[in-house]
């Protein structure tokens, strides 16, 4: 069985790339109003548009974020749920049940978020408390020599008794 391969028209490509390029500078391109493309072939040439791919943060800009923030975004998504939840329908039973489940699942998730943030921010506490005595209490050398034995007992991962 051969493979099939239509014709194009000499000039496509030129006129694909500049879709591209627009696509690429303004993802709405094709859904503006003097958009001449419609139906079937805006779906097509949709399917040319670059994949945005999620928004990704650096190790400095997530460290930055406090806490609060952190909570404040949690408490926000947990909002949107249930204003969502507030706008179903009563007589669509199956939806509203799939709401309640995702709604459950999506609490357990956020629960168990905020356990970790808590967790986090008592580990960072512990360690600056460690490091303050440290700092305070060592000359330069017995901090080298403190550091040096955390150092190799990390590696060993053996906790002495």
């Amino acid at each position: 069985m051969s493979t099939f391969y239509p014709d194009f028209p000499e000039n496509i490509e030129f006129s694909l790339i500049v879709v591209i390029k627009a696509l690429e500078e303004n993802p709405n391109y094709l859904n503006e109003p003097d958009c001449p493309y419609h139906g079937k072939l805006r779906e097509m040439l949709q399917h040319l548009a670059p994949k945005v791919s999620p928004e990704l943060i650096s190790t400095e800009e997530f460290k930055a974020r406090t806490d609060d923030q952190l909570e404040r975004e949690v408490t926000e998504l947990l909002d949107d749920i249930k204003s969502f939840g507030a706008k179903l329908s009563v007589d669509d039973v199956t939806e509203r049940m799939s709401y309640y489940r995702t709604h459950t699942n999506l609490l357990e998730k956020l629960v168990s978020m905020k356990e970790r943030m808590g967790n986090v921010k008592s580990v960072a506490t512990f360690q600056a408390i460690v490091l303050n005595c440290i700092e305070e209490s060592l000359t330069a050398d017995q901090r080298t020599q403190v550091m040096d034995n955390l150092h190799q007992q990390i590696q060993t991962g053996v906790i002495p008794q």
